[in-house]
């Protein structure tokens, strides 16, 4: 399995910031989700590279090397975003914000209209959330902050890669038990999603080390008042699973509501793990070809 790349530490206006590039071309800013690292990006943004693009990936405060002081609330790590991109020299970026980095990804848009060509946002949260997240997924959490339980949750991972692709598809959607099944059996089925799975369980691990953000995200999810999603506008591309199980659909209907002009892409059937429904290659399609039409030329 590819290991992630080498991160570096940014000094920044606004703190220390880890983050790592790859790629040549027009700019993407990933904002992981919650938990995540820059490692996260670094997995969903491989087929970007690949088309063309130079992706930034970062972690967002609290998360492995970049300390929760450089930002707590969405909108002071938009703010920190822009200042990463101010210690890189680099000017405007299309900004990719997958579950629980989409309020800071929707601040970035909202509040910094001038460094921004472009937002692509995959089942993000876009208002208020917490008392939505499923008794799995607070279990889970509870027992990947536990020092010696991570580090089974990790063994785990390493030998027991079936039994982490079925819990993955079991938490992460709302499907029947039949569709589940039939799910898993498909994903098992296919090396490339099998292997993304496993790349996605590790940018969990060890949670301990990223335990900070994740309590820090939790909080402020629950503290959203209201996202200024009326005010962006940058062209916007919000992508949604119908049966997500943790940040349901409606977060995604509602954003590509509010945001002038945005295109939304339902998936019918997909859970929080997009990058591994039936149509995975279909969307991955969809993000380039929203990536190249907007593209500063």
């Amino acid at each position: 399995m590819q290991e992630p790349p080498a991160s570096l530490i940014a000094s920044t206006a606004a703190g220390p910031i880890e983050y790592y590039i790859d790629g040549v071309g027009p700019v993407v800013l990933g904002f992981h989700g919650t938990p995540g690292g820059y490692d996260q990006v670094a997995l969903v943004s491989r087929p970007a590279c690949e088309a063309g693009f130079r992706v930034i990936g970062w972690s967002r405060p609290g998360y492995l090397r970049t300390p929760i002081e450089t930002g707590r609330t969405p909108a002071q790590q938009a703010d920190a975003a822009v200042a990463l991109l101010d210690a890189l020299k680099i000017d405007r970026v299309c900004v990719s914000g997958a579950s629980g980095g989409g309020p800071a990804s929707y601040l970035f848009a909202a509040r910094h209209p001038d460094r921004i060509w472009g937002l692509i946002t995959e089942c993000a949260i876009s208002r208020r959330f917490g008392a939505e997240l499923s008794r799995t997924r607070r279990i889970l959490i509870r027992i990947g902050m536990n020092r010696v339980l991570s580090k089974l949750l990790d063994f785990i991972a390493n030998h027991f890669q079936h039994l982490i692709v079925k819990q993955m598809v079991r938490v992460g959607g709302t499907l029947d038990r039949c569709d589940r099944r039939a799910l898993d059996a498909r994903v098992s089925a296919d090396p490339r999603k099998t292997e993304f799975v496993q790349g996605l369980v590790r940018t969990f691990l060890p949670l301990r080390e990223r335990k900070i953000g994740v309590l820090n995200d939790l909080a402020q999810f629950a503290r959203i008042d209201a996202l200024p999603l009326a005010d962006i506008k940058c062209p916007a591309l919000v992508i949604h699973g119908t049966t997500d199980a943790d940040v349901a659909f409606s977060y995604g209907e509602f954003a590509a509501r509010s945001i002038p002009g945005a295109e939304f892409a339902p998936v019918e059937f997909g859970t929080h793990l997009l990058w591994i429904s039936d149509e995975a290659d279909k969307l991955t399609a969809r993000r380039i070809a929203f990536l190249r039409a907007h593209a500063p030329r």
